[in-house]
């Protein structure tokens, strides 16, 4: 080998190491991406919304008012909004201000308020899946 043919080598190699290194940096990023749905906040900040598997999956129905849609998930729950409160405040400490039963990402869970966390609750299970910060 000339040097000639050295350098080239050597310039062809760092260009093909560099593919290489922006390919896995990208999909390094897509595999976290893909963990959870990523979305702005009002500030246009990019927040990453949890995936949730939540042992009671719920699909969006935008025909059912908002008594139907509780009433049906009230049906689906297997804890109380009591217990889901209880399950939250053990796993934070503090004390909820109040909890609703909701559909977050498919998954039928209690989302409790407590200071300024949200604290998401299994409806099926008892499990808490998640914990966000409000800073808001």
């Amino acid at each position: 080998m000339t040097t000639e043919n050295t350098t080239t080598f050597s310039k062809k190699s760092a260009g093909a190491l560099l593919a290489l290194a922006l390919i896995l940096a990208g999909g390094a990023y897509g595999v976290m991406s893909s963990s959870g749905i990523v979305s702005a906040n009002s500030n246009g900040v990019e927040e990453q919304e949890p995936n949730l598997n939540g042992s009671i999956q719920v699909a969006d129905d935008e025909s059912l008012s908002e008594a139907q849609e509780q009433s049906q998930y009230s049906a689906l729950a297997k804890i109380s909004e009591a217990d889901a409160i209880k399950i939250a405040e053990a796993e934070v400490g503090g004390t909820a201000k109040g909890a609703e039963l909701e559909a977050e990402n498919g998954s039928l869970v209690y989302e409790v308020e407590i200071g300024n966390q949200e604290v998401l609750v299994d409806a099926g299970t008892g499990s808490v899946l998640f914990i966000e910060q409000d800073n808001d």
